[in-house]
């Protein structure tokens, strides 16, 4: 098998998929098969090996994954990034008799490559290869510590927000001759504003 550092989208697309198999081998872990699945919002793109050794990496829309984890004839180890909708998908795979193993999405990236564009078909088989080579296993987040993320995120967002109206606010008043304002916050830009109004009228 070709080191996954290897990865890029050109050499993926030359090397007919660019994992080398023995067609009368089929790898397993702990005897399920491994399924790279790069996790998506509508298509999924999922990496796994057929009983003659073959390589599939296909997209599956969400409706025909869960078919294919519903359907299939052997137990299954399947391999996914940690996201938001992970443990959503860990809890659905294992009511079918199969495994999973979450993987930190940054270690996933480190093994494409840093400075290789991201493609769906390489992350999935990626993906699969760093399952096989027993990659560490992270705990996905409960709906909790989504949530709190979210509110996190959020918070964030509006602290630049303010930071950018506070600082236009400063340009605007230091262009009009008001020097001697300091404003560091938006409390100080909303005084500035009123002590300009006073002194103008």
């Amino acid at each position: 098998m070709i080191a996954t550092k290897n990865f890029t989208k050109e050499a993926y697309a030359q090397s007919n998929n660019l994992v080398k198999i023995n067609p009368s081998s089929v790898i397993l872990l702990n005897d399920k098969l491994p399924v790279g699945v790069d996790l998506a919002s509508k298509v999924f793109q999922v990496c796994y090996q057929l009983s003659d050794g073959s390589l599939v990496n296909k997209e599956l829309k969400r409706k025909d994954f869960e078919t294919f984890i519903a359907n299939r004839d052997m137990p299954m180890y399947f391999g996914m990034e940690g996201c938001s909708g992970c443990g959503y998908w860990t809890e659905l795979i294992r009511q079918y008799g199969h495994e999973v193993r979450i993987m930190d999405a940054s270690r996933i990236a480190a093994r494409r490559g840093r400075h290789q564009n991201k493609d769906d078909r390489i992350d999935a088989e990626v993906i699969r290869c760093a399952l096989i080579e027993g990659e560490k296993k992270c705990r996905p987040r409960n709906k909790e510590e989504i949530e709190i993320k979210k509110a996190f995120q959020h918070q964030d967002a509006i602290r630049k927000l303010l930071n950018t109206i506070t600082n236009q606010i400063r340009d605007l008043l230091i262009n009009l001759g008001a020097y001697t304002i300091t404003i560091r916050t938006v409390d100080d830009a909303l005084k500035a504003i009123e002590l300009y109004r006073k002194e103008r009228n």
